[in-house]
């Protein structure tokens, strides 16, 4: 049985935070791949916070096709701020890049990209003078109906171990669509927790088709939030301790060196695919010629074949 009276102080508790030591707000930064629940977690996040009927703000869809190409910010209250963003296909290098460098204050709110030049990630530390107004806690939406593969995992790891280095805080795992798949929902459990996870939530977000509201969600969703504060509170503590405009350089320029990094193996591979493309064109322009030469091999046997058929005609005629 749900506590209501713990419900009811975490949401006076949500309405009336103030973060500490000069921050003007707690950025909830949803990450995830494309139809895994991130903007109807948004909807179930608004609808429980500001104890409403629940609306689409977000735009969640009912495909896997992914809808949201910029960031997107939702106050949950004045100090709390609830994003969405860009669905990740797969944890590409490009894409981990890009998220790295929005842990950085290296992105505002605008349309992401991916791929982004080395000089765009130059000009955007160039540009930027860090201040300290908003810490990040990176939280990461997956849907218990996926496939449980070794492969994902392995993609996962560096994106959790990144956010970790960056922001201080491991990424918050919520489990979505948990209702039909309990079994599968254990096992991601079992292996975020063996990724390094400390937070995992099973959230059973309100949908616009289904939107019962139920005591249960609501509470799942207060302790989600409370525990976000948590881990707010106690990153923006240890930043007291910590030279911040040398952590943002130092973690910026860890950003544009992968950028780098990644653009010359993209170069190389780039290079070797070209070098593979041209040795197949050379291997046919070599195997051409050799049929050009036995062909014309042939065509000189015939001649002379020819040749000594004339020749013996014209024997045989003065006969």
């Amino acid at each position: 049985m749900m506590d209501c009276s713990t419900d009811r102080e975490i949401l006076e508790k949500l309405h009336t935070y103030i973060p500490g030591d000069s921050c003007e707000q707690v950025c909830l930064q949803l990450f995830g791949m494309p139809g895994h629940g991130k903007s109807s977690l948004i909807n179930t996040c608004v609808c429980v916070v500001q104890d409403g009927v629940l609306r689409n703000v977000a735009g969640a869809g009912k495909s896997n096709e992914p809808i949201t190409v910029e960031r997107k910010d939702f106050h949950l209250t004045d100090k709390i701020v609830i994003t969405d963003n860009r669905g990740v296909s797969k944890m590409s290098k490009e894409e981990l890049v890009e998220m790295n460098a929005q842990f950085c204050h290296l992105r505002g709110r605008d349309r992401v990209e991916w791929e982004r030049s080395f000089r765009e990630n130059l000009n955007a530390v160039v540009a930027f003078v860090y201040q300290n107004k908003e810490v990040i806690v990176p939280i990461f939406v997956y849907s218990a109906e996926s496939l449980v593969t070794e492969e994902r995992y392995r993609e996962l790891e560096p994106f959790i171990r990144d956010a970790h280095r960056i922001t201080g805080i491991y990424p918050i795992i919520v489990l979505t669509k948990v209702q039909d798949h309990g079994t599968e929902s254990a096992i991601h459990h079992r292996k975020f927790k063996d990724l390094g996870a400390e937070h995992i939530f099973q959230i059973e977000n309100y949908t616009i088709e289904t939107c019962e509201r139920n005591p249960e969600t609501k509470s799942r969703i207060l302790v989600l939030l409370d525990t976000c504060l948590q881990e707010a509170d106690r990153q923006i503590s240890e930043n007291q301790m910590k030279d911040l405009h040398r952590e943002y350089l130092k973690n910026a320029m860890r950003v544009i060196e992968s950028k780098m990094m990644v653009d010359f193996e993209n170069k190389v591979t780039q290079f070797e695919k070209g070098e593979a493309a041209y040795q197949r064109m050379k291997a046919e322009h070599d195997q051409k010629i050799e049929e050009i030469e036995e062909l014309r091999k042939q065509n000189q046997a015939r001649e002379r074949e020819l040749l000594k058929l004339k020749e013996h005609r014209k024997s045989c005629s003065i006969m």
